[in-house]
C-alpha cells in the first residue's frame, strides 16, 4: 500500500505506523504490545520492519487481488466513453487520497494525543480511498479484457422480424439512446451510463443496420 511507502519515506511518526499496523499487520500479540508499551527502541524497530515487510509484498494484505502499487498510478484517461467515464469516476478519488496523503506527512514526529485523535480518521479515509480507486482500476482492466463493465449485466435480444414490431423496437431504442446520453452528461462519474449508452446503439446498430447519428437525432427534436 503506498501509504505504508509514504510512512516509511517520512519521519515514521509512531502513531500513524500503529495505526497502518492495526490494519495491515497480523501479529495480535505485537498489536496489544504497540497499545500496552506505546513507543519503544524495540516496538518502532519492530513496526518499521513489519510495515516494510507488508509494503514490499513479504506479508501480503489483499485488496481485490490487485497490486497494491496501482492505487498511485495515474489513470489514463482513455480513448473511449467508457474508458473516458471510468477515468471520471476514478479521478476525484485519487485527488482527494493524495490531499489526505500529504496532510498525514505533517504530522512529523508528533505522538501528542491530539496527533491520535487526528490521524485515526485520516488513516481511515485513505485506505478507503484507495481500495476505491483499486476497484476502479479492476473494473477498467475487467473493460479492457471482455469489452464491457463488469456491473451492467449484458442482455441477450432479439431483433424483431414484423415490421411493425421492428419500428417500435426502433424507436425505443432512440428513446433510450436519449435517456442514457442525457444521463452520460449529467453524472459523468458513473461510467455504468456510459456502458448502457453504447449497449443500446449496438441493438440500433442491429437493428437498422447503420449506426446511430446523434446529430440527425437532434435535428429531428427541434424540428
Amino acid at each position: 500500500m503506498q501509504i505504508i511507502h509514504n510512512w516509511l519515506n517520512s519521519k515514521q511518526n509512531f502513531i500513524v505506523g500503529r495505526l497502518l499496523y492495526e490494519q495491515f499487520g497480523t501479529d495480535k500479540d505485537f498489536k496489544n504490545l504497540l497499545k500496552q508499551n506505546g513507543e519503544t527502541p524495540f516496538n518502532k524497530k519492530k513496526l518499521k520492519e513489519d510495515l516494510s515487510a507488508i509494503a514490499n509484498g513479504t506479508i501480503k494484505k489483499a485488496v481485490a487481488g490487485l497490486s497494491p502499487d496501482i492505487s498511485t498510478k495515474e489513470m489514463p484517461a482513455g480513448n473511449t466513453p467508457l474508458l473516458q467515464s471510468l477515468n471520471k469516476e476514478w479521478k476525484p478519488l485519487y485527488m482527494k487520497m493524495n490531499f489526505l496523503r500529504h496532510q498525514l506527512q505533517g504530522f512529523g514526529s508528533d505522538n501528542s494525543p491530539e496527533t491520535i485523535k487526528k490521524a485515526d480518521p485520516i488513516c481511515q479515509e485513505i485506505l478507503s480511498l484507495e481500495k476505491q480507486c483499486m476497484k476502479i482500476w479492476a473494473k477498467r482492466d475487467y473493460l479492457l479484457q471482455n469489452g464491457r463493465l463488469p456491473e451492467v449485466k449484458e442482455n441477450d435480444f432479439e431483433i424483431p422480424s414484423d415490421p411493425i414490431a421492428l419500428g417500435r423496437y426502433v424507436e425505443n431504442c432512440k428513446r433510450q439512446i436519449r435517456r442514457h446520453r442525457t444521463n452520460v452528461i449529467k453524472k459523468p462519474t458513473d461510467p455504468k451510463y456510459a456502458q448502457l449508452l453504447s449497449d443500446w446503439k449496438e441493438k440500433y446498430l442491429k437493428a437498422t443496420g447503420h449506426e446511430y447519428q446523434e446529430k440527425t437525432d437532434l435535428k429531428q427534436n427541434f424540428n
